[in-house]
């Protein structure tokens, strides 16, 4: 089994970080939400074939709810050996204006995701790629860091080099 987790700055994925008011503002985050329900608009895994069993999007942060989890539930057996990679990202100063009033000027907001895949084998991953054409979400850069049987590792992608190998 595999497991990834994600933490996306919510500005980078729907243009704003404080909690969604207007109907277009939490259209944004429902659309964001459905397009990160499918891991391949983020990453893709390289090496033996890997399938997806769960995915999980939290906007609970940016639709101002408590424990808003939503995805496919599919049971996983987390029992074996298990790989963590958490792709985090980079607070860069950005700006802070949109149409919450009664935030905070301070106020940050994530986006969340985990993926369970099920992999044929212990050997499954050898690298994951950021984006299909191009880097995903204008994010400039995502931190790498994983748990495995074989060793542990951290790499770092960015527009410029948007693959990360998972081997030492």
């Amino acid at each position: 089994d595999v497991q990834i987790s994600v933490n996306l700055p919510a500005q980078s994925i729907v243009g704003f970080e404080t909690t969604a008011i207007s109907s277009e503002q939490k259209a944004a985050v429902e659309s964001a939400q459905a397009s990160l329900m499918s891991p391949s608009t983020l990453f893709t895994l390289s090496g033996n074939p890997c399938t997806l069993v769960t995915a999980n999007v939290d906007v609970s942060l940016i639709m101002g709810i408590s424990n808003a989890n939503s995805g496919s539930e599919a049971h996983a057996d987390h029992h074996e050996e298990q790989e963590e990679v958490s792709a985090m990202h980079d607070h860069a100063p950005h700006d802070h204006e949109d149409s919450d009033l009664d935030a905070p000027a301070t106020s940050h907001s994530d986006i969340s995701a985990t993926y369970t895949f099920k992999c044929d084998s212990d050997d499954a991953l050898t690298q994951m790629t950021f984006g299909q054409e191009k880097f995903p979400y204008g994010l400039e850069r995502i931190d790498v860091f994983w748990v495995a049987d074989w060793g542990q590792g951290a790499g770092q992608a960015t527009p410029q080099s948007s693959q990360v190998s998972l081997r030492n």
